[in-house]
């Protein structure tokens, strides 16, 4: 779809489209200047919210990571930073397979499963207590860890040829990634790279001594183990995340925050990571 976006621009410089101003003159204008706050009715060509420490903060890629806000699984894709951005999406200012992996590992998973609410059926990421307090495997999210890049390119690229060849989109995917009788080969194959991008994310983190669960447990002893590794990851991120609060503390970085071996609810605000406040300062989330 398209949309006349005029990004920041005045309404001089926006009149250097006239077919294009034209048109949200006509359908934008008269709903804008019913609204309350007055910005919104004297920038009528522009965006209500439009976000530019967002577009900022992606400038410098070419593609960006996102993920939608309400979903039934939780999958991240890299998009072309050149484009509008529907406002039930959150944007995130990476743009490497290394980010996309530790996103989409289980390691990831287990943490928003946490920290999300649910909508119906499915899950509602949230962007401060599922991305910001989110220790990744290096302080700096946008560090690049070649086996973890080279794994993630690997799976990224097989999904979407899958997706493309079968005419699916995420979610039919992952329905059948996670649906326990489809022994499809190719999704066999999936699942398989899977399980190797969380064998690499786990390394990266230095957590070699943990087992990685199969994708998709046939069994109720497979069960119990992916529930293992999920209350061991848990416990894990909370203590790394403790770790560097009292390092950040005893260089006299960061924020002044508590950490807890097992905080009752989702982190708060000061409890965000050092790594993530450098990318996703600010409310960059949408």
């Amino acid at each position: 779809r398209w949309v006349a976006y005029f990004a920041a621009f005045s309404l001089a410089e926006a009149s250097r489209w006239p077919l294009l101003l034209s048109f949200v003159e006509s359908r934008a204008r008269p709903v804008r200047e019913k609204a309350s706050r007055k910005a919104h009715r004297t920038y009528w060509w522009r965006f209500a919210e439009n976000r530019p420490g967002m577009f900022d903060a992606i400038s410098k890629f070419s593609r960006c990571i996102v993920s939608t806000a309400i979903s039934k699984h939780r999958c991240f894709s890299l998009v072309p930073t050149q484009q509008v951005f529907d406002q039930r999406l959150f944007v995130f200012p990476l743009d490497r397979f290394t980010g996309l992996a530790v996103l989409q590992s289980r390691v990831h998973l287990v943490w928003t499963a946490k920290y999300s609410s649910t909508f119906e059926d499915r899950e509602t990421y949230r962007g401060r207590s599922c991305f910001e307090t989110f220790p990744f495997p290096h302080p700096d999210p946008r560090t690049i860890i070649a086996a973890v890049e080279a794994i993630g390119e690997d799976l990224y690229t097989e999904r979407a040829r899958y997706m493309v060849d079968t005419n699916q989109g995420l979610t039919q995917t992952y329905n059948h990634l996670k649906n326990a009788q489809c022994d499809e080969p190719r999704i066999l194959a999936l699942r398989k790279l899977h399980e190797n991008m969380d064998r690499a994310v786990l390394d990266a983190y230095g957590w070699t001594d943990l087992q990685v669960p199969p994708f998709c447990p046939l069994t109720p002893e497979e069960q119990r183990a992916l529930e293992q590794f999920q209350d061991t990851i848990i416990d894990r991120l909370f203590v790394l995340n403790a770790e560097r609060a009292a390092e950040e503390k005893r260089l006299g970085i960061g924020n002044d925050r508590k950490s807890s071996a097992k905080p009752k609810g989702p982190p708060k605000k000061s409890q965000a990571v050092k790594g993530q406040q450098t990318v996703f300062d600010g409310d960059h989330s949408k």
